[in-house]
């Protein structure tokens, strides 16, 4: 049976690996793919402050691994990320090749309630 709640999640990007630089491109696309983002969710992102960042940017940049001009720009670790708009997002980190080692992810908030 389905319900609906207005219950927001806390979502712990890359499960409990955290935000890390992978090595292969596909953890974060399938870690992604595999997760529901809901409007007023919060993504937490585990780093230690030094070693990475969250940098949200637009679809272009995002293919590209472009950082320079970040819409979001967090540096400190852990970092946390409200959903307050249903849109597509798109976060790299933007350190060193992170990005091209796989250390990114994009999604499309869903705007309906949750259901189980």
């Amino acid at each position: 049976m389905k319900f609906h709640s207005t219950s927001a999640s806390d979502i712990y990007v890359g499960g409990s690996a955290g935000w890390f630089e992978p090595g292969f491109p596909w953890f974060y696309t399938t870690w992604a793919q595999n997760t529901e983002f809901h409007l007023h969710d919060r993504l937490i992102f585990n780093f230690s402050t030094g070693e990475h960042t969250v940098a949200e940017v637009t679809p272009e940049a995002f293919v590209v691994c472009d950082g320079s001009h970040p819409i979001q720009f967090l540096t400190g670790g852990p970092a946390f990320v409200s959903i307050n708009t249903a849109s597509d997002r798109y976060f790299i980190c933007s350190i060193g090749n992170h990005c091209n080692s796989g250390q990114k992810f994009n999604f499309n908030v869903k705007t309906n309630a949750y259901t189980s």
